[in-house]
């Protein structure tokens, strides 16, 4: 190749990818787990397609989308996507436990371009990664007295007095949710405990959610979700839910947020109890 086209090449890729970025694929990670291990809370459909073509669209538009329009946001993590949604320099996610690093690299802003498809594409990836990667685990495999951690018990006790009171609350914010969204058990920087909820694809790791906090634990109340076995009956699918919490997981995730490591935990990669 001549160097005259070599060096329009390079031009082009230092426009598309500036200050070095190297161009970042996401892609979607394989299941830890077999799709029909869920029966009969989650059905085998709901959760191949939930997985491969729900959760997928949000990696292609990712791909295709954001980081074509905005080449700038290459090299990032989902993450740090998710922490930049809303953020104005100085804000919140500056200021959050897993910091060293947003001081260091400084405030992301998401351009106005970018806004909502990142809001949506890296919000609804985030959340489905931890909904299937952290939170989920096969039908009759845990318990929460058996496998929930004696600090994230602890931590249930001192918010809502027991598990019942935590399932009655966590199942009456699920049900609440107007449309499409997420109910959230989440952690501040102390280790007390929430419920929140978000609609559609939104996240309290957000530096503009209304109610924000590290969520350790997170479910899907999109129709999609629930709606080949259960139709609009949502409070039989919410129920079911608690027969598939991964408990080790959630405490691993509740672990990190209380001792100031939360960016250590990665969403995109199955929860460590998946490697015993």
């Amino acid at each position: 190749m001549k160097l005259s086209l070599w060096l329009a090449v390079l031009a082009v890729a230092a426009a598309a990818f500036p200050h070095g970025a190297a161009a970042q694929n996401f892609t979607l990670p394989s299941l830890p787990y077999e799709t029909d291990a869920f029966e009969p809370s989650i059905d085998n459909m709901t959760m191949t397609f939930h997985w491969t073509r729900h959760t997928n669209a949000f990696v292609t538009n990712l791909n295709s989308q954001v980081l074509v329009k905005c080449p700038e946001l290459n090299g990032k993590s989902l993450l740090e996507l998710v922490l930049a949604v809303g953020a104005k320099c100085n804000s919140w996610n500056e200021r959050r436990g897993w910091g060293k690093r947003a001081a260091r690299d400084g405030c992301l802003t998401i351009p106005t371009e970018c806004e909502t498809l990142v809001r949506n594409n890296a919000g609804g990836f985030w959340n489905h990664g931890l909904f299937f990667l952290h939170n989920l685990a096969p039908a009759g495999t845990q318990k929460y007295s058996d496998d929930a951690s004696e600090e994230l018990q602890t931590a249930i006790w001192e918010a809502f007095s027991d598990y019942d009171t935590l399932k009655a609350n966590f199942s009456a914010a699920a049900a609440g949710v107007f449309g499409s969204g997420w109910a959230w058990l989440v952690t501040d920087d102390d280790g007390k405990l929430s419920i929140v909820t978000t609609p559609n694809q939104d996240n309290p790791l957000f530096a503009n959610a209304p109610a924000k906090g590290w969520p350790i634990l997170g479910l899907d109340v999109w129709e999609h979700a629930y709606y080949l076995k259960y139709y609009n009956v949502r409070a039989s699918y919410i129920a079911a839910f608690f027969d598939v919490i991964n408990w080790k997981g959630v405490s691993a995730v509740y672990a990190a947020a209380k001792d100031g490591s939360y960016g250590s935990i990665d969403v995109l990669k199955p929860a460590a109890n998946f490697e015993d």
